[in-house]
């Protein structure tokens, strides 16, 4: 079922601060995703991590790239202590010439602790074209 006002918001606002900090280098996204059962499936065919170490090692290189990272629409459920989400956003790449802008879709699982939300999963893809 789609979640109440209240934790929307609360996991509004952990989506929005990880894109921030995904969007600027030097703001340690990785630690929004610190927790031991962690686990990332990016874009790519062998983007696949799981546990703390191997994810921030991942998070640390994407932050070096200074892509900027949109939240256009989220989409929020919840049943207990468990929430999950569909992101549609955009990424903007300054490395290239010109700038390239892309969809990226994100599905992100969390769990509802003492201190409030936290992530779980984060599962990324680029769309293709038909």
């Amino acid at each position: 079922m789609k979640a109440d006002d209240k934790s929307r918001d609360e996991i509004m606002a952990l989506v929005t601060e990880t894109y921030r900090r995904l969007s600027t280098p030097g703001s340690n996204p990785a630690e929004l995703f610190a927790h031991a059962d962690m686990a990332l499936a990016g874009s790519t065919l062998n983007e696949l991590h799981y546990g703390p170490d191997s994810v921030k090692d991942l998070i640390a290189h994407v932050e070096t790239w200074g892509l900027k990272w949109k939240c256009e629409k989220v989409t929020v459920w919840r049943e207990g202590d468990v929430a999950w989400v569909q992101i549609l956003s955009s990424i903007k790449d300054f490395r290239t010439e010109p700038m390239k802008e892309f969809p990226y879709r994100t599905t992100g699982i969390f769990v509802r602790e003492d201190d409030g939300w936290h992530w779980r999963y984060w599962g990324g893809s680029e769309p293709q074209p038909d």
